[in-house]
């Protein structure tokens, strides 16, 4: 069993709880118009191929300074099997912990398996309307409300993520509904705004730019008079 994987960072404070190493699998199964990791969509022959023992040493050398593993994208969940193989063995050896950063788009049953092999998940929810989860990702956003309910009632959904893209997901309509979704979600469920940002971003969408700190801030208001303190603020300072 080997997984596919675009690259892998040692360290990072911002894909979980505390230091985490995080691998980029390749592939995706989304199209997302703003995608920041536009190089592990699809097949590449610069990914590398891990085994589960390879990719295991590599975590064991410094497993010591870290606090767990999230396995990210691309969207990692292509790889479930992978996945649960390696949750196992890891925590068969060491005490960390293993958490998903997914888009959500999978089946029911998968992610079940994954929420039991796992111990936290962030979730992408791209827009809260099919029209516009369709116009920014080409899919539809049934399955990813579903598969957010579930991770929720598990106790393991971590936080729901959602990137603001100017004239896109942001009219305050399709916020309003965003927001009381994930306010009937069991438990006290977070939900990350993350302000758009062009880097990295390819086609028409690289010229886009970067989301206003005036309408972000007012978006983000407007999500902590719903949800009080479980909107966490993100904000970047890139050149506009």
């Amino acid at each position: 069993m080997e997984a596919s994987v675009n690259r892998i960072i040692q360290s990072s404070l911002v894909d979980g709880p505390g230091s985490r190493t995080v691998i980029f699998m390749q592939g995706c199964n989304m199209s997302c118009l703003y995608c920041h990791n536009p190089e592990t969509q699809n097949a590449s022959p610069k990914a590398k191929h891990y085994s589960l023992e390879e990719l295991f040493d590599l975590i064991e050398k410094h497993q010591d300074f870290i606090e767990g593993v999230t396995f990210s994208g691309g969207e990692c969940t292509l790889q479930h099997e992978f996945i649960i193989a390696f949750y196992k063995l890891l925590h068969e050896r060491t005490k960390l912990t293993l958490f998903l950063d997914t888009n959500g788009l999978v089946s029911s049953d998968i992610m079940i398996d994954l929420i039991n092999h796992s111990d936290g998940l962030m979730i992408d929810l791209k827009a809260f309307s099919q029209d516009c989860h369709r116009a920014l990702t080409y899919t539809d956003n049934s399955a990813v409300k579903e598969n957010i309910r579930l991770a929720a009632q598990s106790g393991k959904l971590h936080e729901v993520r959602l990137t603001l893209v100017e004239d896109f997901n942001d009219d305050p309509d399709e916020l309003s509904a965003y927001f009381d979704f994930v306010l009937a979600l069991p438990g006290d469920t977070r939900l990350k705004i993350i302000p758009y940002s062009p880097f990295g971003v390819k086609g028409s969408f690289g010229h886009k730019r970067a989301y206003p700190k005036e309408k972000y801030d007012l978006l983000v208001a407007m999500g902590q008079r719903i949800l009080k303190d479980r909107v966490l603020k993100v904000w970047y300072n890139w050149r506009k």
